[in-house]
């Protein structure tokens, strides 16, 4: 079994929803603040996260990026297809993951979401990594909080900037209680610090979630489970 704890920190500009008034609120800056912990199978690529948050702004909703929280680590402990090695075994000891979400808005007069979230993995036994994140960027709440969790996702790993990097991006839309979709576009990049143990080679991510996946905005928890295959 791998495992990954996590300490979150972060600034986002959160802007709330229109007032009954009809006047938007004053953006203010909220401050994210929690630790978590993922546990991956490599041999069956299944994997469990849970995370807490002492300080979480209550209107933004986790699954809105792509549940990205924990997905910066979605190969670290892949099921390995066709020899290709995840990131746990290609790393050299440490690594840097970032993902740039854009929550698209379909009205042009409104800029679009972004957040960034960051991670410095860094190994700490034979089995275990710690990863420092960051979360920073620009949140509308443009839902009123309604997300459910994201369909299954592939992404894609080209070996293009430099040589101790995997980089790629994908689309996809996160459902909500109305029957509704909110596109989102997901940009992520490895860099592998220390070099790595092998080759890179290019690559594809599957990751599937299971349906108990939640977010409990009273306790500010956040789980998730599903399983994840590098091919």
């Amino acid at each position: 079994m791998l495992v990954i704890l996590f300490d979150y920190n972060g600034t986002i500009n959160i802007q709330p929803i229109k007032s009954r008034s009809n006047k938007i609120n004053q953006i203010i800056a909220a401050q994210i603040i929690g630790k978590g912990s993922l546990n991956a199978d490599p041999e069956t690529g299944k994997f469990s996260a849970s995370a807490f948050f002492e300080q979480f702004p209550a209107i933004f909703h986790p699954f809105s990026v792509g549940v990205s929280i924990f997905g910066i680590a979605c190969s670290h402990g892949s099921y390995s297809n066709y020899g290709v090695p995840n990131i746990y075994n290609l790393s050299n000891g440490n690594y840097r993951s970032r993902r740039e979400i854009v929550l698209v808005n379909n009205n042009p007069q409104k800029n679009n979401n972004q957040i960034i979230i960051e991670g410095n993995f860094q190994k700490v036994s034979p089995n275990i990594y710690r990863a420092s994140v960051e979360i920073s960027g620009n949140y509308i709440d443009n839902n009123q909080l309604n997300y459910k969790i994201p369909p299954n996702y592939a992404l894609p790993l080209t070996n293009q900037a430099n040589p101790n990097s995997l980089q790629g991006n994908f689309s996809m839309g996160i459902p909500d209680t109305t029957g509704g979709t909110t596109p989102i576009t997901i940009n992520h990049i490895y860099q592998f610090t220390n070099g790595t143990t092998l080759p890179i080679r290019n690559c594809i991510t599957e990751v599937f979630y299971n349906a108990e996946s939640f977010w409990d905005i009273n306790k500010k928890e956040l789980f998730l489970s599903g399983t994840s295959i590098i091919k």
